[in-house]
């Protein structure tokens, strides 16, 4: 595993674009209202919301062609928008060339998070958008926690949150590309994480975790794999690696907040956990908000929250724990 670390200089290259795309009213709220959303939501983030032409004027109009949309305005636009200084900063961290971004930058409550284009986010070493799952996860690890590792984090969308709260946090990912994204989107958040490239079914080593949370990139290779099963997209035992794993990942009363199908490889999901739970207790709940009709039969799956050292076991309702 490697850790992936900004210079001093690049923190504060990335503290005069904070504040330029603050002073421009690039906000949660506002992007989100001018891109005709009451606010963000899972829904929304389904939506092909980088194609809504947006409502606002001044310096937030550009900075959303920009950041959200993936246009070019031009240099002399988005030195407007921004001011010289911070443009200047954004072309040193790689994040503008001249009136345009080789990145995606939506804000998503306090945090600013990274991602590619929705054309290079389906490519092998893409960044996957947030979608509905992601924000969902983001929902789920808002509260107080020790030390949080985020698996699949990509550009940060529920690394970021999760640091909020958490006293350390580790986003792995296996893509090298992602730690650079991720390092850069924390700088911009203004919160500390450890970005690490990583295998995400080889953790020795890495430690023990007071929370867990792995989001699959969901809108990787949407278009090929049509109604395919979700974790199709990855390894076949990845997600199930990753179970057997938690039990010498969480901490006592850990909580682990994963993105799963009813359905693995390796059997039904309740009988995955009790393998992988053999030795522990544990108290999970499987929030299903996916169904899908495949050919290998009804597919369907939602946010899991496991619970370490809990009596209870498993169980299933047909509903999300926040949209």
């Amino acid at each position: 595993m490697q850790n992936t670390h900004l210079s001093e200089g690049e923190r504060r290259e990335a503290d005069l674009m904070r504040g330029a795309l603050r002073d421009g009213g690039f906000t949660s709220r506002k992007v989100a209202q001018a891109l005709g959303f009451i606010a963000w939501s899972g829904a929304a983030l389904d939506s092909a919301w980088w194609r809504r032409s947006p409502s606002a004027g001044g310096a937030l109009g550009p900075l959303i062609d920009v950041f959200v949309r993936g246009e070019d305005v031009g240099e002399a636009a988005l030195v407007t928008a921004l001011g010289a200084r911070a443009h200047a900063a954004g072309t040193r961290l790689g994040l503008i060339e001249g009136g345009a971004s080789p990145l995606l930058l939506l804000p998503l409550g306090e945090d600013l998070v990274l991602m590619d284009h929705p054309a290079r986010s389906g490519q092998d070493d893409g960044i996957f958008l947030a979608d509905s799952t992601s924000w969902a996860a983001r929902r789920m690890v808002l509260g107080p926690a020790g030390r949080h590792l985020d698996l699949g984090s990509g550009g940060g969308a529920v690394t970021l949150a999760a640091a909020r709260t958490a006293t350390e946090t580790v986003g792995l990912d296996i893509n090298p590309r992602a730690a650079t994204v991720l390092a850069l989107s924390a700088a911009l958040s203004a919160v500390n994480v450890l970005p690490t490239t990583g295998d995400a079914r080889a953790l020795d080593g890495i430690g023990t975790f007071d929370r867990v949370s792995f989001v699959l990139p969901m809108l990787t290779r949407r278009v090929e794999m049509a109604d395919a099963p979700v974790h199709t997209l990855g390894p076949a035992n990845l997600l199930e690696s990753v179970i057997d794993q938690l039990p010498s990942l969480l901490r006592p009363q850990g909580l682990a907040i994963l993105y799963s199908q009813v359905v693995l490889p390796g059997g039904e999901l309740p009988t995955v956990l009790r393998r992988a739970f053999a030795r522990r207790r544990f108290r999970a709940r499987l929030w299903v908000d996916w169904w899908s009709d495949t050919e290998v039969g009804p597919v369907r799956g939602g946010i899991l929250a496991l619970r370490a050292d809990a009596d209870g076991g498993f169980d299933e309702v047909e509903a999300p724990p926040d949209r």
